[in-house]
């Protein structure tokens, strides 16, 4: 397996930083204290869920173009 270029490591970090993150956020909105909060935040974070599985889309896109530009050299 090839080593991942700097910038490549970067993505790849912070795609699994993205992960992570998303995934406590996700538990946090299962439970009972996001049902407590104001509609208005309870609406920012749904937001900010969509964007954060946008992103996460997006990086993962690029680490499979690091694998299949790697793959065509």
């Amino acid at each position: 397996m090839k080593t991942s270029a700097p910038h490549e490591q970067l993505v790849i970090n912070e795609l699994e930083e993205l992960e992570l993150n998303l995934e406590k956020l996700s538990f946090f909105m299962d439970g009972s204290t996001f049902q407590q909060l104001p509609i208005v935040d309870q609406s920012l974070l749904i937001a900010q869920l969509g964007i954060m599985e946008a992103y996460i889309n997006i990086l993962e896109t690029r680490v499979a173009l690091f694998t299949s530009s790697t793959l065509a050299n």
